[in-house]
């Protein structure tokens, strides 16, 4: 089967980029996103083990600090992982953002773990940790409305599917 394809292109501080072929499942070009990436490998995120052929929907947005991938096993939400970082383009062709290190894990208990902060260094700019530290704070805060909401979004796209 032949299926239409977008880059997930993800920048580091450093510079240095990885990119991830997906399917893209809603694109509203220069303002949000949802696509689909199948995990080719196993991972192991702070004891959340995700296999291959797990689905990670993964939702941006153009006027958020952050991303959200949403890790389901079937019909089973495994996680919740938000990336804080900046998303500098959504296109057909594309979604584009910068990581900017610090992740929180949600677990399906509603357990929130806040992951790297230790990996910011004194080299970073000052504007950014405060980005992460706002955004950190945002998404503890906003949390039961932002489950809800990328949970019901994701829900409603593969009914669609």
């Amino acid at each position: 089967m032949n299926r239409r394809q977008i880059v997930e292109v993800k920048r580091r501080l450093d510079g240095t980029e990885t990119r991830f072929n997906c399917e893209p499942v809603l694109i509203e070009a220069g303002r949000r996103a949802v696509i689909l990436y199948i995990l080719d490998r196993a991972w192991a995120v702070e004891g959340v083990a995700l296999r291959p052929g797990m689905k990670t929907y993964a939702h941006f947005w153009m006027d958020r600090p952050y991303n959200a991938y949403h890790w389901l096993d079937g019909e089973r939400t495994v996680g919740l992982y938000f990336n804080v970082g900046a998303c500098s383009e959504i296109s057909p062709a594309r979604v584009a953002w910068t990581d900017y290190v610090v992740d929180i894990l949600v677990t399906p208990d509603r357990t929130a773990t806040v992951l790297d902060e230790d990996e910011l260094g004194v080299e970073t700019p000052l504007e950014i940790r405060q980005i992460v530290d706002e955004t950190r704070t945002r998404i503890l805060r906003e949390l039961p409305a932002l489950i809800a909401e990328i949970e019901a979004e994701t829900r409603r796209l593969r009914a669609g599917a």
